[in-house]
């Protein structure tokens, strides 16, 4: 039997190379041993001399997701923006109040929202869509932006959307906020600030230079923010920055096995990425709107439920050469703002010995109105064109094609952008429209759409 005799091991002390922080060891040497033989053999170590060193003995680092993975990583994006060329006004919506202004600037590739010393004045930029969280995997959210502490008003940017007058109050969601006197992360939940953590009490790194990483927050820079978290409702929520390639969580929100927190900590992870400036009356500032992406950690599965409308044996009559007409058309209930729609699948057929165009539409215009009904066990709203409801603009036209008379249409389909909302409520319409390239034709069709919960 072979037996012990004597380590000689090497400790090398390595730093974290996401933080920075000095958090992890890797033990490399000899271990000597003697063989029934009489030989001296190399124990528990691996060819190169290291000793194997598990993950729980590295201990809590940036390397790690917000379900204690190691990162390899395989993030999977579900929303980016850059501010390149213009405002994305197909991807954000905006409301301002007062004088303030919101001025695009190719140049530096950023919107900047002033306000003045005036207490109507606020900007807020938000996604119309909300992106859709998957429990078991780790939420990722980066984002950009420039903008100082200023007298008498406060500048919040997050994952959060907004509620009430001026729709300036948060709603649900993560946000950092900074103020006059404070900067603070925040969580929000059905309209109440339910937690907030200013600066001087941040539980992992204050950054006044007093803190692991020993950097001081400089808010007159440009800052790169980060939010990871886990829901299922309830978890941690990280947040913190990224400054020359160290990941730096600055605050723990933990809330699983605490009796603090009695329910989820917010009503919907599913939330918008936001961008927001007011004052008060009593000063003026600015805030930069820069860049920003939404990610899962481990991937995408669109797992959810299948939906089908169409127009149930009543063709549409679609009666002028070469106009479009809504045949279709789908939209979220006012209830149900932060589900995901992905369409996938359009079938349709001419009656009648007439071609056609078939066409796909964010947010066109039309004539007459259309009598929207609930979709059973879903959150959307659909509703069957008429004659009357000819579109007099195209709006978005993300999709098109032709058929011939008397046959059959089937084709898989994926409408971007996604169904959402503007900052008011108002909901994006899609609308699967036909253009009838003949005269009086009778046209049937129906939409597939999948819907993440």
């Amino acid at each position: 039997m072979s037996k012990l005799v004597q380590s000689y091991p090497i400790i090398y002390q390595i730093q974290d190379v996401l933080t920075g922080t000095d958090s992890a060891f890797v033990i490399k040497g000899v271990t000597v041993g003697e063989n029934p033989d009489g030989d001296y053999i190399d124990f528990g170590a691996t060819l190169k001399g290291n000793q194997v060193v598990s993950l729980e003995e590295i201990g809590d680092i940036s390397a790690l997701d917000a379900f204690n993975r190691l990162r390899v990583s395989n993030p999977y994006t579900i929303f980016d923006s850059k501010q390149l060329y213009d405002k994305q006004p197909l991807l954000f919506d905006e409301n301002t109040g007062g004088s303030a202004t919101s001025v695009h600037s190719t140049t530096h590739a950023r919107v900047r929202m002033t306000v003045t010393a005036s207490a109507s004045d606020y900007v807020i930029r938000q996604t119309k869509q909300r992106f859709n969280y998957q429990p078991g995997k780790s939420s990722l959210i980066f984002f950009t932006f420039m903008g100082d502490q200023d007298s008498g008003v406060t500048k919040r940017v997050g994952f959060f959307d907004g509620t009430g007058a001026n729709y300036l109050t948060p709603n649900n969601g993560i946000f950092l906020q900074i103020d006059e006197n404070d900067i603070s992360w925040n969580i929000c939940k059905n309209g109440s600030t339910t937690e907030t953590v200013t600066q001087q009490n941040w539980n992992k790194d204050v950054m006044d230079g007093t803190g692991s990483s020993g950097i001081n927050l400089d808010l007159g820079a440009v800052q790169l923010c980060v939010i990871d978290f886990e829901y299922l409702g309830t978890g941690t929520v990280r947040v913190g920055f990224v400054i020359n390639k160290k990941l730096i969580y600055v605050h723990y929100f933990d809330h699983a096995n605490d009796s603090t927190y009695t329910s989820v900590y917010m009503s919907t992870p599913n939330q918008p990425i936001r961008y927001d400036i007011q004052s008060d009356g009593s000063g003026s500032g600015y805030f930069d709107h820069i860049c920003s992406t939404s990610m899962s950690e481990g991937g995408v599965e669109e797992t959810g439920v299948t939906h089908t409308i169409d127009t149930e044996n009543t063709h549409l009559d679609a009666d002028t050469t070469d106009t479009p007409y809504v045949l279709l058309a789908l939209r979220l209930k006012t209830t149900h703002l932060d589900l995901t729609i992905i369409p996938s699948f359009i079938s349709m057929i001419s009656e009648t010995n007439d071609d056609f165009r078939w066409s796909i539409h964010l947010n066109p215009t039309y004539n007459g109105s259309l009598s929207y009904g609930d979709i059973t066990n879903s959150g959307c709203q659909y509703a069957a064109g008429a004659t009357a409801n000819d579109i007099t603009d195209q709006g978005l036209k993300t999709d098109a094609g032709y058929a011939k008379s008397n046959s059959v249409i089937d084709l898989p389909i994926k409408s971007l952008p996604r169904l959402g909302s503007q900052i008011d409520g108002t909901r994006d319409e899609l609308i699967l429209a036909v253009t009838p390239l003949s005269s009086n034709a009778d046209i049937q069709g129906s939409l597939s759409f999948k819907e993440l919960l």
